[in-house]
């Protein structure tokens, strides 16, 4: 971010950046933005899971965290939110690569719920719904998208084009207007 600002002029306000990431790069992109609202505070996650993932969670805790489930745990999304309390300003775009309705749900106040992840974290839909549900009730808006292709390149192109007005204005873009969510109520 340092090397942007200086090199760029951008803007250093948290508000005027956004990550994007698509699989592992969309967890990715949730897991930085809960971690770190004060530098990011807009994100789009296309297909990402529920978090890091190279097996079952000891499986998961053994390859990438030498074994060590509390350095998991600092990378998990559910235990970041839940230990993070309320969030300000933070929204999210949760695509999936699956058939339904648009699911918004506002930004609330109040604890994440304390509830499991879902049982079929294959599914992009549990797993999005599931994220959404969770950071909405600790105060971050978000959308699950379906965009009824598969989890391929260009699928994952033509949700980054379906998502951009909607990004562009959330981080500033000058010149481009600030649009809702898909879903939610227009103010």
């Amino acid at each position: 971010m340092p090397f942007v600002i200086s090199t760029f002029s951008a803007s250093p306000d948290p508000s005027h950046w956004g990550i994007v990431g698509w699989s592992a790069g969309g967890t990715c992109a949730v897991m930085t933005t809960v971690m770190h609202p004060e530098l990011f505070q807009t994100f789009v996650d296309m297909d990402g899971q529920v978090g890091p993932n190279a097996g079952s969670a000891p499986q998961t805790i053994a390859r990438l965290f030498g074994g060590d489930a509390a350095a998991f745990a600092l990378f998990d999304p559910t235990t970041v939110v839940r230990k993070h309390g309320p969030y300000s300003g933070v929204a999210g775009w949760f695509a999936v690569s699956d058939t339904g309705p648009v699911i918004h749900e506002p930004a609330k106040v109040g604890p994440a719920p304390n509830v499991d992840p879902p049982d079929n974290p294959e599914s992009h839909t549990a797993v999005a719904t599931y994220l959404c549900g969770m950071v909405s009730a600790a105060g971050i808006e978000c959308s699950v998208v379906p965009h009824g292709g598969d989890h391929t390149f260009p699928s994952a192109a033509q949700v980054f084009a379906a998502a951009l007005p909607w990004l562009a204005g959330r981080v500033h873009t000058p010149g481009v207007p600030a649009i809702g969510l898909p879903g939610a109520t227009p103010q």
